[in-house]
């Protein structure tokens, strides 16, 4: 008989994985699945944390694990750091759903919200914009509109949190007054068998979704010409891979 907790304690299974892998290959019945369940949400709550200013490696073994169709959602202020780390991931995917939800780079909340994290708004708003033209063409080039679709919003809202989900998987984190100027940050992990934890989280990201614009390439390429900037292309350039790391 498997001892399903300490099966989850160990450093190298990652409760999310192991619950996908059980579900694949059918090496339970229902009600040790729904044992296992309790059991995943308990391990995950006990050690659910990341401390670092973005899950990377979290995210990227999440997106190369996932079977089926791979369902991701993440919102931030640029999200410049995910389109730069994941996106050419998530395309060598058969099958992807992509939302990225982006703080409006044009409204008067963006400004403020970069004074309150100490941020410079020129560069932020450089971010913004690279993200949602990247995210926009990526869609184009790679997009299908069924089986692979990439999209991203403006949100003008105040942000509260910024979220990551990839499957049933959700980081989140509160945004903090001056943040640009703290070292680390940290990141709390839910799973989807925690139930109302994880569904608060989600449900959040939904609500700000349908509530967001859903821009054009050319409200990128206005918007850049208003500040005087110069769109990056997707290459990515020295300086952008020693960027500091934000959501």
């Amino acid at each position: 008989m498997i001892c399903w907790r300490a099966l989850c304690r160990h450093d190298h299974l990652n409760p999310p994985y192991i619950l996908a892998e059980i579900r694949g290959i059918g090496l339970a019945n229902n009600d040790q699945i729904d044992g296992l369940r309790r059991n995943l949400a308990l391990s995950a709550a006990a050690d659910g944390r990341v401390f670092d200013r973005h899950p990377e490696n979290e995210v990227a073994e999440l997106i190369d694990n996932q079977r089926g169709k791979l369902r991701i959602e993440v919102m931030g202020l640029t999200l410049r750091p995910f389109v730069r780390d994941q996106l050419e991931r998530i395309e060598k995917k058969d099958s992807a759903h992509l939302r990225l939800l982006v703080q409006d780079p044009g409204h008067a909340t963006f400004a403020s919200v970069c004074d309150q994290e100490s941020r410079d708004q020129r560069r932020m708003v450089e971010e913004a914009l690279t993200t949602t033209k990247q995210v926009l063409e990526a869609n184009h080039s790679r997009g299908d509109g069924k089986s692979w679709i990439a999209e991203v919003r403006w949100f003008s809202e105040f942000p509260t949190l910024t979220i990551t989900r990839v499957g049933g998987v959700l980081y989140a984190r509160p945004r903090f007054m001056r943040e640009a100027h703290q070292g680390r940050v940290f990141f709390e992990r839910y799973i989807v068998e925690e139930g109302a934890p994880f569904e608060i989280h989600a449900g959040h990201f939904l609500a700000a979704w349908d509530a967001a614009y859903a821009p054009t390439l050319d409200d990128c390429e206005n918007l850049a010409s208003d500040h005087s900037l110069q769109l990056q292309s997707r290459a990515v350039s020295a300086e952008d891979t020693e960027a500091p790391r934000r959501l």
